[in-house]
């Protein structure tokens, strides 16, 4: 064909410089893809060393949090008992200063009464003796 312009190899040799090209080609991809791969693993190790190393200092923060709130729970705890052991001495000394007024009260009680018994046997006494004698 005159005005056709492509070439058709037509030999197996002349085949020879695509196919080198072609395989060049095919290598050169595959080096990009190993290349990038590489650097793929190398940023994902990278990744995660930082991500472990991360989470070890969230895991020392951590720890030191929970010393701290164990420290200040103690601590609360030890403050709630010395307000208990307060409040029931407190309260031991309102129930023993309570019970001294009602024993005092109640002793008083009892020699009113006692001496009202008195008071009313003499009485008596006298008002028999008025009446026995009469009045005159």
């Amino acid at each position: 064909m005159p005005g056709d312009t492509t070439m058709i190899p037509e030999t197996v040799w002349q085949q020879i410089p695509a196919l080198v090209l072609f395989v060049v080609f095919i290598l050169a991809a595959s080096a990009g893809l190993w290349k990038a791969f590489k650097e793929y693993r190398t940023w994902q190790a990278e990744e995660a060393e930082k991500q472990r190393k991360w989470n070890e200092e969230q895991g020392k923060k951590r720890d030191e949090f929970q010393e701290n709130l164990t420290i200040q729970n103690q601590r609360f705890i030890g403050e709630l008992q010395q307000d208990q052991a307060k409040s029931t001495e407190l309260l031991n000394q309102g129930i023993l200063l309570v019970s001294g007024k009602i024993d005092l009260v109640t002793k008083k009680l009892d020699e009113h009464h006692r001496f009202t018994e008195k008071e009313i046997e003499q009485i008596n006494k006298w008002r028999n003796g008025i009446d026995k004698r009469g009045i005159e």
